[in-house]
């Protein structure tokens, strides 16, 4: 093992490009997924004539990949220091993981006024490197203090790719005469 520990890293930005990283947008998490999951899908037109009885289902489009990640948030203090310090020096866990999942919501769930939409992200973890926009996020709290504080959640995320319009169309190499 060359380097420490290589935590998951999300990063927004203001542009669907990537090119302009908003100030304090980026988050760290503090323990890294068990797991991902991409899902693929095609959508097909599949327009029947009236009193037939088969269709040969016709190319639409290819949907964005999805991305789909679980956050494990906890302030119980279940993590070993060595593994924890960068998260627990950045966050009190006074108000057990509170500050964190606000962090983490302004990174990924903010709208931006200017553009009139939510950031665009990059994650990146080891091979992964994903860019695309948040679609969907739900957070369970499981854990809590007595006085009803939470210490542990678990924030589930899908995100939708995203690619350039350069690089989408370089990509596609689409060759046809009807394509302009």
């Amino acid at each position: 093992m060359a380097g420490g520990l290589e935590k998951m890293r999300i990063i927004s930005y203001s542009d669907e490009r990537f090119e302009n990283e908003v100030s304090g947008g980026s988050f760290v998490v503090q323990v890294n997924p068990e797991g991902y999951s991409f899902k693929y899908k095609i959508e097909h037109d599949e327009q029947q004539a009236q009193g037939s009885s088969a269709v040969s289902p016709k190319f639409n489009k290819i949907l964005p990949e999805e991305l789909e990640f679980e956050f494990l948030f906890d302030a119980t203090g279940a993590i070993p220091e060595e593994l924890n310090q960068a998260f627990s020096s950045t966050y009190s866990f006074e108000n057990g993981v509170v500050d964190a999942l606000q962090h983490f919501k302004s990174v990924v769930l903010d709208y931006q006024g200017d553009s009139h939409r939510p950031r665009h992200l990059k994650l990146g973890w080891g091979t992964l490197l994903f860019k695309g926009v948040l679609s969907e996020m739900e957070i369970s709290f499981k854990l809590f203090r007595t006085d009803g504080t939470p210490l542990r959640a678990i924030a589930k995320a899908k995100f939708k790719g995203a690619v350039e319009d350069d690089l989408r169309t370089a990509q596609e190499n689409s060759q046809s005469p009807d394509i302009t």
